[in-house]
């Protein structure tokens, strides 16, 4: 599941650096797509890869020529909705997702491996997303 996206970028080269972490704090994708520069600043990113949201801070207070732009966390119920497998009434699902607050969407998400683990040890079904949901199943 992803969590924080940072987008950098600088005068010292065209396009961007993109990193994005985990909803444990852990980087999970680096995409660097950039041109006209030179090698030492390519490298830079390289030998300064920030592995964790808190290597990331203090890149950031320590970026100096670059701008780094975080971009929100998805809480989407589409995203919900792909990530909880598409499994249940998509229509009721919405309305329950859409009532939670932002906490508690991160919470369903972020426990849903869990819920996972715990009906494939169980040998039962995932239950359906809103019946999840309206249960509160993460608390």
């Amino acid at each position: 599941m992803k969590g924080k996206k940072y987008i950098v970028t600088s005068e010292q080269f065209t396009g961007e650096v993109v990193y994005e972490y985990n909803l444990n704090g852990f980087l999970i994708n680096f995409s660097l797509n950039i041109s006209n520069t030179s090698r030492a600043v390519a490298n830079f990113f390289y030998t300064n890869l920030p592995s964790t949201l808190d290597m990331m801070q203090t890149w950031i207070d320590k970026a100096g020529n670059f701008k780094v732009e975080e971009v929100p966390a998805d809480l989407s119920f589409d995203r919900f909705w792909e990530e909880y497998g598409k499994h249940g009434t998509k229509s009721m699902a919405k309305k329950k997702y859409e009532k939670l607050k932002p906490l508690e969407q991160l919470a369903a998400l972020l426990h849903l491996p869990v819920e996972r683990d715990k009906k494939k040890k169980d040998g039962t079904a995932m239950p359906y997303a809103e019946t999840y949901l309206n249960q509160k199943r993460w608390e």
